[in-house]
């Protein structure tokens, strides 16, 4: 920032700290209704459109209903079996095994019939999500203009804190499995349409031109040439748009959705962390089996020849299936042992009235009274500890920066928003900082945001204080690396809303404990791109620091640092996005700031506070997320002339 700028906002601070009163933002003066107008629309809405939108619920609860009932009448260890079949012949052997563990979890923890509910939930939700997120991106890709449309609107989308979408869905829909349908397809339904966009126009326009010349119309370009090869990419969308939705799955239990969330969330509201803990580890399981499965995977040696062997003409039924299975050996197997369960499981009385929603004596599994030795044990024996870090974080992180944001006049954050905007993004770009910053105030959310504001930077600052030195150590010792790193993706494919079990079972309630949650959510990126960043140095640049003597930590602070200085800044962007979602998560354990504005919302039906809780969040999150990149372009030009 240039020296006037520095000037410009001192003077602004110095004059604003004699001239106004209060710091605070005057709301009450300057006052912008937007949620009056927000809950004036959707009075309207629900009123008159009930022609538009009770067609869409009814669909949606006959789906699932359809579905819930067909597992219903399925005998149990059929169910099961086909589960572990469809597992085997999508990902192989090992993924079926943990399927068998999964579902033997299930069954010893009573949690049967919630988890069949969550993958019925969940098949809908995946389902109607890719088609309309594929149906968006190849007509984006068809048409420019929608296409930066479509952009600009899953930007919007997926900035937007979900929880702000629950009230309104609510105010429609009800609560119920449709409403919680409708969030949940609302929020998984951006990544498969990215994806598909993204994978459509990276398609070479050699290719299609060589086959526009051969005659192809623009529906057989589509089809035959563009479609296939942006497969990969709409692939890695189903994926993410399949994980997105599995996170959904305790948030939506707050809307009514049934399956394991309800476990989850009636645990924690009853303080009952063994039933927490059961459900949770369920949907841990669960989301692990869909993110192996559904991850992409290029074709292997193996299933080349084997696809050319079965290239050969096929005549007759005989011909063809013995064709496909040699083309897909699992599938072919598991097809036929599907059957022959199917048979045994319909024709033996055993299997086919076997009950799975009451484990038997001897599977029966309790973590209730585990839990809570756990916590007395913890309590007794850990308590000064614990006391002692939660009094630090609060004393030295959290209330010292909201006193600091607090005592500065709300000009002079105004200015500061726009000046940084100026330098960075330029003129338009500052005056929306500045109307962004300026609104939030407007709408009576300056002191939820400056709490919330404490609370992320605190946690984006113990994140990168644990997680960089982590990184670098995983850059110096593959041993080290190959442990941590399954503990990443493990850790990255947890639902966001089981990170609070155990910040709530050893800090109980308050600021500190959702400062801790989030620091564990948000602090896989700064690991795993520091490591990434440090591995990935230029080789010939570190061979010529070590031949003129430079020692190993030398090298390391001044040319692996530097020069992966760019992606270890995006790994810190990553971080404060994720501690930014997190915020409203946060809430459920007492954390106050805007999540507990939209929480509060939605527990009373407010639509308008929780629409202005939700657009200040996204101001936070789309604001900080172009200034950073802006600094992280010029630091990284800095870091590399540096080096050079």
């Amino acid at each position: 920032m240039s020296a006037a700028a520095v000037a410009l906002i001192a003077v602004t601070l110095i004059v604003s700290r004699l001239v106004l009163v209060r710091t605070s933002f005057p709301a009450r003066q300057l006052s912008i209704p937007v949620g009056s107008w927000f809950e004036s629309a959707s009075d309207w809405f629900v009123a008159n459109m009930a022609w538009l939108y009770d067609p869409v619920a009814n669909a949606l609860t006959g789906a699932l209903d359809q579905l819930n009932s067909a597992i219903v009448f399925t005998p149990p260890p059929q169910l099961a079996a086909l589960l572990v079949l469809l597992t085997y012949a999508v990902a192989g052997i090992r993924l079926a095994l943990l399927t068998v563990v999964t579902l033997v979890w299930c069954v010893a923890a009573g949690d049967w019939e919630p988890t069949m509910q969550t993958l019925a939930f969940m098949v809908i939700a995946v389902l109607i999500s890719c088609v309309l997120g594929i149906a968006l991106g190849v007509g984006a890709s068809l048409n420019r203009g929608l296409s930066g449309l479509l952009t600009t609107g899953l930007d919007a989308m997926q900035a937007f804190p979900i929880f702000a979408y629950l009230v309104p869905v609510v105010l429609v829909f009800g609560t119920g499995d449709a409403g919680a349908l409708v969030v949940t397809i609302i929020w998984a339904m951006p990544p498969v349409a990215r994806m598909t966009l993204v994978g459509l126009q990276s398609v070479s326009q050699e290719t299609v031109e060589s086959a526009t010349s051969f005659g192809a119309n623009r529906w057989q370009l589509l089809r035959d040439v563009r479609l296939p090869l942006a497969r990969p990419s709409i692939a890695a969308g189903v994926n993410q748009t399949i994980m997105f939705a599995i996170s959904m799955a305790t948030i939506s239990a707050m809307v009514g959705g049934s399956g394991l969330g309800q476990v989850v969330w009636g645990g924690l509201s009853r303080l009952s962390f063994g039933d927490a803990i059961e459900g949770g580890l369920a949907l841990v399981l669960i989301a692990v089996i869909l993110d192996r499965a559904s991850a992409p995977r290029p074709h292997s040696p193996v299933r080349r020849v084997r696809a050319a062997a079965s290239d050969e003409p096929a005549s007759g039924l005989f011909g063809r299936l013995r064709a496909f299975a040699l083309r897909h050996p699992r599938w072919a197997l598991s097809g036929v042992l599907a059957v022959v369960v199917s048979i045994l499981a319909n024709a033996l009385s055993q299997l086919r009235f076997a009950d799975f929603t009451e484990p038997p004596s001897w599977l029966a599994l309790d973590l209730r009274k585990p839990s809570e030795e756990v916590v007395n044990w913890t309590t007794v024996h850990l308590g000064g500890l614990l006391d002692w870090v939660r009094s630090s974080i609060q004393s030295y992180g959290l209330n010292p920066v909201m006193d600091v944001l607090r005592w500065i006049p709300w000009p002079t954050l105004i200015l500061a928003g726009f000046l940084v905007g100026l330098l960075l993004l330029g003129l338009r770009a500052a005056l929306l900082v500045a109307a962004g910053v300026y609104l939030i105030g407007a709408m009576g959310m300056w002191d939820a945001t400056i709490v919330t504001v404490a609370v992320v930077g605190v946690s984006v600052v113990l994140a990168v204080v644990i997680g960089f030195p982590l990184g670098v150590a995983m850059s110096r010792s593959d041993r080290l690396a190959a442990l941590i790193r399954p503990v990443l993706d493990l850790v990255q494919t947890l639902p966001i809303f089981l990170f609070v079990i155990p910040a709530v079972i050893f800090m109980g309630s308050g600021p500190v404990t959702g400062t801790l949650a989030t620091v564990g959510y948000a602090l896989p990126p700064i690991i795993r791109l520091t490591n990434i960043a440090l591995r990935n140095a230029d080789g010939d640049v570190v061979e010529a620091a070590k031949s003129f003597g430079a020692t190993e930590r030398q090298i390391l602070m001044n040319v692996r640092a530097p020069l992966g200085l760019p992606t270890i800044l995006v790994g810190l962007n990553q971080t404060v996005l994720l501690a930014l979602a997190m915020a409203v998560v946060a809430a459920f354990v007492g954390t106050p700031g805007l999540g507990q504005e939209i929480l509060v919302a939605v527990n009373g039906a407010h639509f308008g506070v929780g629409v202005e809780a939700g657009i200040a969040m996204f101001i936070l999150a789309v604001a900080f997320d172009r200034l950073f990149r802006a600094w992280t372009a010029r630091l990284s030009i800095g870091s590399h002339l540096k080096v050079m």
